[in-house]
């Protein structure tokens, strides 16, 4: 083990975590700044090989950069469809594209397993690749203390996860979007695009035969109740393609009170109402989900269906946030055409030195602001068109509010974050509806109310955490709703005592 002293917060959190676990698994919360990664890898490093799920591939660095401190061996996979070169095979006078590892001469090749150490495990692929050589198959069973894995390897590719004596779940507060992992959108554009891929593969007849059933199905047989294909008939097992497993394990679920298949012109669209279904199997793992904003014990217990487990609780640092509250203005649906013009009045003002982060409940919301605002989020928006500094407005569960990050040199760029409203999740939508309504039936009528809460106060939560990236870090937080008064006091704040404005 490399020298490396912890902080008493992040020993004392190793020690409460391993403790948790000799009863059951733990939920860690701590924020963005404290160390959670090293924390996890110092107890991943006591208990022996474990695995680390994470929601993209460039979250793998912190994860290989803290474990090169501690002397840690790297391994685990990024994603065959990424990195398979399917090389060029001859025979039968044909010429034919290799994409099944086990027929594959690459798959044979042997490498130095420094240079996964030294380079990551995208980058040891990356590198190899080009090269024109591939890792993958190697790199597949290769023995390591800590595995690195995005999140579908637990849902669709669990047998491939090495490292069990511990599952790690970074920044597990994604997982309340665990439908749209799952779920999948069945059109015929989509099912031709993979046909595409396997023109002239070893995997061509297998997937187009496939493929044809399940656009057969998507496009005729589902509104007849028609029996949708299984995997199984088709021995798929070898093509290691998400997109294809996601299909096929949503259409295996048809029929499953957890699910529902909704129509669309060009096909279905797969979605889980019942987010139980899936995260429940945890139960049967020992666990360490970890985030700076989890939802609260009650959710994960009631609706993610999670038992044994305890919540690990650490601050090292006080939360440098400054309250406001506006209480003339709401965007109740019955007051929203009136509160229109109050709101680009209020949120203008809020426009000043630095980058002001605007959360707004809807796209309809947002477009408020174009008169006004640097930016402001639709949804054909791309990361890449976001400026650093100003007013820009993003939509509650879009691609800004989680997917964006506003840092500079490990300090966060926003002074301001506005919340327009309550970010409720929209029940108009009939995929929102009947996962409101399920869970409701399930848990009793009195938890609609319940549910919506909590996910519109882990939506401010989210927001307000992109301001603070280390203890250093300091910003305002204005509420523009009379309704914010039960989300303040969930902040742990008493509503007469936030300062009131006037915008």
């Amino acid at each position: 083990m490399s020298e490396v002293n912890l902080r008493p917060y992040q020993t004392d959190a190793v020690e409460r975590i391993l403790s948790a676990l000799e009863r059951g698994s733990v939920a860690f919360q701590s924020p963005t700044g404290s160390g959670k990664t090293l924390v996890a890898l110092e107890v991943m490093r006591r208990l022996g090989a474990s695995s680390a799920f994470t929601r993209t591939l460039s979250q793998y660095e912190p994860w290989e950069r803290e474990a090169r401190r501690l002397g840690l061996m790297i391994g685990g996979l990024a994603g065959k469809d990424r990195f398979c070169l399917r090389p060029v095979m001859k025979g039968d006078g044909k010429s034919i594209r290799i994409t099944r590892c086990f027929s594959c001469p690459l798959a044979f090749n042997s490498y130095d397993r420094s240079r996964v150490q030294e380079l990551g495990v995208v980058g040891f692929l990356s590198s190899l690749r080009d090269k024109d050589e591939c890792g993958y198959g190697w790199l597949r069973f290769l023995d390591a203390d800590v595995y690195l894995y995005t999140y579908p390897y637990f849902f669709f590719y669990r047998k491939m996860v090495r490292g069990n004596a511990l599952l790690v779940f970074d920044e597990a507060h994604n997982l309340v979007n665990v439908g749209d992992m799952v779920g999948v959108e069945i059109t015929a554009d989509r099912l031709r695009a993979i046909r595409r891929d396997y023109e002239g593969t070893d995997a061509h007849e297998t997937v187009s035969s496939a493929l044809d059933a399940v656009e057969s199905w998507a496009l005729h047989g589902a509104a007849s109740g028609r029996r949708p294909p299984d995997a199984e008939e088709f021995g798929l097992e070898a093509v290691e393609d998400h997109r294809i497993s996601s299909v096929f394990h949503a259409l295996s679920k048809v029929g499953h009170p957890a699910y529902r298949v909704y129509a669309r012109p060009d096909g279905v669209s797969i979605r889980l109402i019942d987010p139980a279904e899936e995260l429940s199997k945890l139960n049967e793992e020992k666990w360490l989900m970890m985030s700076g904003t989890l939802p609260s014990e009650g959710y994960m217990r009631r609706v993610w269906g999670l038992q044994d487990f305890q919540v690990v609780d650490v601050r090292p640092y006080r939360m440098k946030f400054s309250y406001f509250w506006d209480r003339d203005l709401s965007t109740r649906l019955a007051e929203r055409k009136s509160a229109r013009s109050g709101y680009v009045r209020a949120v203008s003002k809020l426009k000043g030195k630095g980058l002001t982060l605007v959360l707004t409940p809807s796209y309809e919301v947002a477009s408020w602001f174009k008169g006004i605002a640097d930016y402001v989020e639709s949804r054909e928006s791309a990361s890449s068109d976001v400026p650093r500094e100003g007013l820009v407005v993003a939509v509650a569960r879009g691609k800004l509010s989680e997917g964006v990050e506003f840092v500079e040199d490990g300090r966060s760029l926003i002074k301001r974050v506005v919340i327009v409203g309550i970010p409720y999740p929209n029940v108009g939508d009939p995929y929102v509806r009947d996962e409101v309504e399920f869970l409701s039936k399930k848990l009793g009528s009195r938890s609609r109310w319940f549910l919506l809460r909590e996910d519109a106060l882990l939506t401010i939560r989210q927001a307000m955490g992109r301001a603070i990236r280390n203890q250093e870090d300091s910003a305002e937080v204005y509420f523009l709703d009379r309704r914010a008064g039960p989300f303040l006091r969930r902040l742990g704040l008493n509503p007469k005592r936030v300062r009131l404005v006037d915008l």
